[in-house]
């Protein structure tokens, strides 16, 4: 087994550089797509708690009644976030938007304004049905919400869930076939007859590009990872380094699998 184990050693070093560039570029650009789409979905759920309903109560209202319509929009609807924001609340973000119009503050006080529940949806295709309820409950006044943005999010996540959907098909696929048949024609072309060398140079020809790609995309998106947010909020959640110990570990099990196919296929050529 030692013995095997040098040989297969050997073997990766004096052949393996341009297939270890390669597989490096390979896996860079894989890696970095599952970062991308990632990022674009996890993005989509931060934008999708920014699209409110706000259901608008009379300011003699009480609490007790709005806290029951609060409950009873839970049962009904898959709901994302919901706060009741009460007259104090309310007042204290006027204050911050309208901070510089003093006078604005003047004629009025908390006690004026209406009191309101802000609601976000798990699905933004209940957003019509959720409205149309609300404006039927005696006890809402006026109901405000966006159906423009609604709709651009909707489209954007039908984008999304297509990329995503072929990243995983084609992908997939595609990530299997081209390692395998990378590793597979290079036993081809330098022979090694020993199956155990070859399962350990296989797997170190696959281990280190994949490593360093990992390594390089983590230390990418963190220098850099201020400037990428302006364009995918989530990515400050990508950078995560238990994220990338748990794809580590993908990569060590399936290229483990990878380098056992590719040193059979490998063998099987060269004796056929």
């Amino acid at each position: 087994m030692w013995e095997d184990f040098k040989k297969g050693w050997y073997s990766f070093t004096q052949k393996s550089f341009f297939l270890v560039i390669g597989l490096f570029v390979f896996f860079f650009i894989f890696i970095s797509l599952v970062v991308i789409l990632t990022s674009l979905n996890g993005s989509l759920i931060l934008w999708q708690d920014k699209i409110k309903i706000y259901a608008f109560f009379p300011s003699n209202s009480s609490n007790k009644d709005i806290l029951k319509v609060q409950k009873e929009i839970e049962d009904k609807f898959p709901i994302l976030n919901i706060n009741f924001i009460d007259q104090g609340l309310a007042w204290e973000k006027l204050k911050e938007i309208l901070g510089k119009e003093k006078d604005i503050f003047s004629w009025g006080s908390p006690s004026n304004l209406p009191k309101t529940l802000e609601i976000s949806l798990l699905s933004l295709n209940e957003m019509e049905n959720l409205v149309a309820w609300l404006l039927s409950n005696p006890l809402v006044e006026d109901v405000k919400y966006s159906l423009e943005l609604k709709e651009q999010w909707l489209n954007m996540s039908k984008i999304v869930s297509n990329l995503r959907m072929l990243f995983i098909i084609m992908g997939s696929i595609a990530y299997v076939i081209i390692v395998i048949e990378l590793l597979a024609h290079s036993q081809v072309a330098y022979p090694n007859f020993s199956i155990v060398s070859q399962i350990f140079e296989n797997f170190f020809t696959l281990f280190f590009p994949s490593l360093l790609s990992l390594i390089s995309i983590y230390y990418i998106l963190f220098f850099f990872n201020e400037h990428i947010y302006n364009f995918i909020p989530y990515i400050k959640n990508i950078i995560d380094l238990r994220h990338f110990i748990l794809w580590g570990l993908f990569l060590f099990l399936s290229n483990s699998i990878l380098s056992l196919s590719s040193a059979f296929i490998g063998l099987y050529r060269l004796k056929g």
